[in-house]
């Protein structure tokens, strides 16, 4: 890929989340604390952040949950640079 085409496609922290979610959750979203599978997004500003609710154990997540990504300091789009 070029540097181009990756700045194009990862362009923004959306894009960034947008891609984690398909690539971690290709065979369908889970809860990374119980592994339920009854999950729903939350609305309003925790929308915008893609922050989800398991109806199993009504905790709260996003796909960077329990990964070395969850309390990073940069945004993704930097990550996904160095990566």
């Amino acid at each position: 890929m070029q540097i181009q085409e990756f700045h194009t496609r990862f362009a923004d922290e959306q894009a960034c989340l947008i891609f984690l979610e398909q690539t971690v959750w290709a065979n369908g979203r889970f809860c990374p604390h119980c592994g339920g599978t009854d999950t729903v997004p939350l609305r309003g500003k925790a929308a915008v952040r893609h922050l989800y609710h398991c109806r199993a154990c009504h905790g709260q997540f996003t796909v960077t949950t329990k990964t070395w990504l969850h309390s990073r300091k940069l945004p993704l789009t930097k990550y996904f640079e160095i990566l």
